[in-house]
């Protein structure tokens, strides 16, 4: 990193502390304010800066040998048990549906974009060869993703972020947390469990349940085939990820929010915690 204004150890760690912190802020509206906060107050104390040791050793800065010294010495501490957490949150699973009312929506949404089922700003029709492309990849079961097409990938961050918000909101404690950062480890003991669910559930009902159409939709050639194409992986889509309504719950969407619930359930019950 060079600039007139970076000419020192402490002006360049400055400066990239400053950007990592304008990121972490725009995490706030997915990760929630709480999530974002204890994520900046670790960032500060768990960052460091090795930009220095492509230089002979004798001219390396002395920061950045502090710095090799401080790393080392937080993977040694990395590998020993962590304590164990005495406290635990308390949910109320009614809320979760609502939550994630918006999860399937947001997943699908770009996508008609991308397959040309619909608008949606900011994601144009992709050229028909990418998405054959992800079909094949899907269809002959090498990969979930081509380039920057990932459908599961897009699916698991969405019902990510939504769980994580719910999660940050619990209706009571086994005991009152004493500080941010005891209730934030908690919590993060149950995100994490969730989270390697969701991969396997994302996964899945997108790829593994359907395996047939993608090889259909893979299939498909000449003319009209580019829409035909589209229409099926649109028909996955809304069978893996079904939208959510109060007023119209279809068998598809009970039997996905079921799964998300049981999901959420054992995560909590795991950590100690319980769902009413």
């Amino acid at each position: 990193m060079k600039g007139d204004n970076l000419r020192e150890y402490g002006q360049k760690r400055s400066h990239v502390r400053a950007s990592i912190g304008n990121a972490v802020s725009s995490l706030r509206e997915t990760l929630g304010a709480p999530v974002a906060e204890i994520l900046d107050s670790q960032l500060h104390d768990n960052d460091f800066y090795l930009g220095g040791l492509d230089r002979p050793t004798d001219r390396i800065q002395s920061g950045f040998i502090n710095n090799m010294r401080q790393l080392l010495d937080r993977m040694k501490d990395s590998a020993k048990p962590p304590e164990p957490i005495e406290l635990a949150p308390i949910y109320n699973i009614a809320g979760l549906s609502f939550a994630l009312r918006d999860a399937t929506d947001e997943f699908k949404n770009p996508w008609r974009g991308r397959l040309g089922l619909g608008y949606y700003e900011g994601f144009p029709k992709e050229h028909w060869t990418r998405i054959k492309a992800l079909c094949r990849r899907i269809a002959n079961l090498w990969t979930n993703e081509y380039s920057d097409l990932r459908p599961v990938a897009d699916l698991i961050r969405e019902l990510q972020g939504c769980i994580s918000l719910w999660l940050d909101n619990p209706e009571g404690w086994t005991r009152e947390p004493e500080d941010e950062r005891e209730a934030y480890a908690a919590i993060d003991s149950i995100r994490q469990r969730v989270f390697s669910r969701v991969h396997a559930l994302a996964d899945r009902r997108l790829i593994g349940a359907h395996t047939p159409e993608w090889q259909t939709a893979f299939e498909f050639r000449g003319t009209g085939s580019t829409f035909e194409r589209a229409r099926v992986m649109g028909g996955i889509y809304d069978d893996a990820a079904p939208h959510i309504s109060y007023r119209n719950t279809t068998l598809g969407t009970r039997d996905f929010l079921d799964e998300i619930e049981a999901i959420v359930r054992e995560a909590v019950e795991e950590a100690g915690g319980s769902v009413t």
